[in-house]
């Protein structure tokens, strides 16, 4: 079975994807995959092309790039024109000889279209306040960055999904949550 873990930006998903790897669960990060497209020479090439400002000697400033596209709609489509499809490329082929296994899917936006192989999809919620203090926290942004790459994804209302992890209390709470739904 195929688990996809999706939700908004700060809403817990690595935290879910936490639990169910100390849970002895197979798991599968899209983010390990972007970050290993990030190595591979050919695409840091085509990013260099289409977004040369992002780049300092031939090195990707990911900050810089960040700042683009959560600032220019157009820019955020044309990059995950170009990751998106290889990722999910990569998550099919990885999940193809796994019986059992649950992919964390940071980006809403592989809702369009993209979304890879999967027999249930679990959405992890939580309060606006609490993902932009938790983003702002982790990514050492300001709230106003926080709330622009909230605003660019999809509405948690736009989504198909199985389940529903509201992650609002504690860190027990939430693991309660995750590991009945294992069970399921």
């Amino acid at each position: 079975m195929i688990t996809l873990v999706t939700g908004g930006i700060g809403s817990g998903k690595s935290e879910v994807i936490k639990i169910l790897k100390q849970a002895g669960k197979k798991i599968i990060k899209a983010d390990e995959i972007n970050a290993e497209l990030l190595n591979d020479k050919n695409y840091l090439e085509k990013l260099e092309k289409i977004f040369p400002e992002a780049f300092f000697d031939g090195i990707l400033n990911k900050r810089r790039l960040k700042e683009i596209i959560f600032s220019d709609n157009s820019k955020r489509e044309i990059l995950n024109s170009i990751a998106h499809p290889e990722i999910i490329k990569r998550l099919n082929k990885l999940t193809s000889s796994i019986s059992d296994v649950y992919v964390e899917i940071p980006l809403m936006e592989f809702y369009k279209g993209l979304k890879p192989k999967s027999d249930r999809i679990w959405l992890v919620t939580s309060g606006i306040n609490e993902r932009v203090e938790r983003v702002c926290k982790r990514d050492f942004i300001n709230a106003e960055l926080a709330e622009k790459i909230m605003k660019s994804q999809s509405a948690d209302a736009d989504l198909i999904f199985d389940e529903i992890i509201e992650n609002n209390g504690t860190i027990e709470e939430l693991k309660d949550k995750v590991l009945f739904l294992t069970k399921i």
